[in-house]
């Protein structure tokens, strides 16, 4: 999958890097838009930029809510598991 990463300031670069697995708990998601703002200067060098996030559920939990494959969703970046 591509991704940002942040190499200091002012300076992002675009690579690959493996598709994340979802734990028991987690959703999958397609990214579709990323936005960036100031928090993301926060990011530690070579670290992923863009937390606020709008996407499609790939694969989700059955007890989520989810119907699966397609809901849109927008992610709350202020909760997270710290990876």
């Amino acid at each position: 999958m591509r991704a940002a990463f942040y190499q200091g300031a002012r300076t992002f670069t675009t690579g690959e890097m493996a598709p994340p697995r979802p734990g028991p708990d987690d959703a999958l998601l397609r990214v579709r838009r990323v936005g960036i703002c100031g928090l993301d200067h926060r990011v530690p060098t070579g670290g992923i930029i863009g937390h606020e996030t709008f996407g499609e559920i790939v694969e989700a939990p059955r007890t989520s809510g989810f119907k699966g494959g397609g809901d849109r969703v927008v992610v709350e970046p202020v909760v997270f598991c710290g990876s």
